[in-house]
């Protein structure tokens, strides 16, 4: 998340709105009545009991259809540093093809 897309975030928060967040980011400033949440993975699936089960509800909502996955593209592996990231061209996830 860079300085624009962290600003649009704080944007659209209501007043008293939590933003939660998935990679480091540099935090200047923050509305005095946001909250600011950072996930860590591990906090939320600590067994692997609870990861196999997580997953498998993932992937029977996408079999069913309830959970849409979109594909912004597929990449060769090799590509992989200059697979439209540089750029930041590519929306959605994106597959790298070894």
């Amino acid at each position: 998340m860079g300085p624009v897309s962290w600003k649009a975030s704080l944007d659209a928060l209501r007043r008293s709105g939590t933003l939660c967040w998935f990679c480091p980011v540099e935090i200047t400033s923050i509305p005095n009545s946001v909250k600011i949440g950072y996930a860590v993975f591990r906090n939320h699936v600590p067994t692997p009991d609870l990861l196999h089960a997580h997953s498998a509800q993932l992937f029977n909502w996408i079999i069913e259809g309830r959970l849409k996955v979109h594909i912004g593209g597929t990449y060769p592996l090799a590509d992989a540093p200059h697979a439209g990231m540089e750029s930041c061209k590519t929306t959605g996830k994106f597959l790298l093809i070894p």
